[in-house]
């Protein structure tokens, strides 16, 4: 054994010979900076999965196309049939949309081990749901995805794929898509949101609650599908308002802008299956239909308020509709302000396949604020428009006071979603969560907004451009 393998040399070199260091080591760098990039021309390799880049750049017909070379850097190897239907399906998709394709690829069901035959029919029904489309929302739905839908371009603990095609390739898997399926690319996109922030419990949550949501929508309220896509965006979206709700419910643009949401906050903050299950059963008992939000906020609020309600301010249960909901059921009352009131009708709304939004307007004066009133926004699909319930509009009438009207966004754009501002009196300032309409209004003048109902195009420029 050579006894000085294990030693410690140390030398300590002179000025002329740390001199003549540094003269070879720029040497050899200047060597490397002027042959090294001809000799890598013409066998450029692209890419690799490994280091989490999309699936698709191991496709030699793909590789030639992006100017890659096609395939001599890469070992053969004898393709499976998952490999070559693989393959296939994503050379469809892009000649077609390439950034879709790249994307999808992107998702460690392709990136990371062995491709298996549910694999490849979850890539083939999200092929076939953008090639084969008739309906030019699934295509706008698609736009919406690609490129905002990143998980790190939202927070940046994020994955580095795309969550809201995640969530649509885990829909694929259990579920066979629809032609122009837009009820499960509204799932996907307006849930994405709790795989880019959730830990690995709250993923696997978000992918069975969405399963059952689209299975639950299919079975109970099948005419669903034939609504426009802003409407199908609002109906999926089970987390209320709750981005931006209260202190003590953890909003994900304040706690959550650094570290993951974990299941209590999930869980506080999302609809479960069962309560939409129960609320679909009560609502049945009541013979509520599509039709009826009027009577459910009749019961509840207005005409049943007495008997069904006792106002409180600040409840602590603000947002998580499941306590609501458990609390009615053991009293037969419920206890809480316009914003429990709201989070309950948007709830059934969405047990009996009515999609709705939050409105909030904040009035304030240079000692803060004065006066505010949350309500929902529904779809009336008769009219192809988005109203309140009269009765909302007439509430405070004769305050003469002027509001910051706000409507609330699901989170279908990740990669711009959490900003959110308030003023210094309270109110919503600016906001990606929240469109705020025009200028300050006037109750007389919200009345006159919204009496008649917005419009379905002008509801879908509210929702989704930001």
């Amino acid at each position: 054994m050579d006894p000085t393998r294990n030693t410690i040399i140390t030398h300590n070199a002179s000025p002329r010979e740390n001199a003549m260091d540094t003269r070879l080591r720029i040497t050899l760098i200047t060597i490397l900076v002027v042959l090294l990039p001809p000799l890598l021309a013409g066998c450029v390799a692209g890419p690799s999965t490994r280091s989490g880049q999309s699936y698709i750049y191991q496709i030699p017909s793909i590789r030639e196309r992006l100017g890659f070379s096609t395939g001599e850097s890469m070992p053969e190897r004898e393709l499976s049939w998952g490999d070559r239907k693989t393959h296939q399906l994503f050379e469809e998709l892009h000649a077609n949309h390439p950034e879709l394709a790249e994307e999808l690829g992107m998702l460690p069901e392709f990136t990371d081990g062995e491709i298996n035959p549910s694999d490849v029919e979850a890539l083939e029904d999200i092929v076939n749901l953008a090639l084969a489309a008739a309906n030019p929302e699934v295509e706008e739905a698609f736009e919406l995805i690609v490129g905002s839908g990143i998980g790190n371009s939202l927070v940046r603990y994020g994955p580095r794929w795309n969550s809201q095609l995640r969530l649509l390739y885990w829909l694929a898997f259990e579920n066979e898509f629809e032609p122009n399926d837009t009820l499960a690319l509204a799932v996907a996109i307006s849930n994405g949101v709790w795989e880019a922030m959730g830990d690995d419990r709250v993923d696997q949550e978000v992918r069975n609650d969405s399963n059952a949501f689209l299975r639950f929508q299919r079975t109970n309220n099948p005419h669903v599908k034939n609504y426009p896509l802003e409407g199908l965006l609002a109906l999926a979206w089970r987390g209320n308002y709750s981005p931006t709700g209260e202190p003590y419910t953890h909003p994900l643009y304040r706690d959550h802008a650094t570290r993951p949401v974990d299941i209590s906050v999930y869980d506080w903050n999302t609809l479960s299956i069962e309560t939409l299950e129960d609320m679909r059963s009560y609502a049945e008992g009541r013979g509520w239909g599509r039709s009826d939000i009027a009577k459910v906020e009749d019961f509840f609020y207005f005409g049943g308020f007495r008997a069904n309600w006792n106002f409180v301010l600040d409840s602590p249960l603000k947002n998580n509709v499941d306590a609501v909901w458990q609390q009615y059921e053991q009293q037969n009352r419920i206890e809480g302000d316009c914003a429990i009131e709201s989070i309950i009708v948007d709830a059934l709304g969405k047990a009996i396949g009515v999609p709705t939004t939050v409105l909030l307007r904040q009035a304030a004066n240079k000692n803060g604020m004065v006066n505010s009133h949350m309500y929902i926004l529904y779809f009336d699909s008769d009219r192809n428009v988005w109203k309140p319930y009269s009765k909302q509009l007439d509430v405070d009438m004769g305050l003469a006071y002027s509001y910051i009207v706000t409507i609330f966004r699901p989170p279908l754009r990740l990669n711009r979603y959490l900003y959110h501002r308030w003023t210094s009196d309270g109110r919503i300032e600016t906001s990606n969560m929240w469109y705020t309409v025009g200028t300050e209004l006037t109750l007389e003048e919200v009345k006159r907004t919204f009496a008649s109902g917005v419009p379905s195009s002008e509801m879908k420029r509210w929702l989704t451009e930001y």
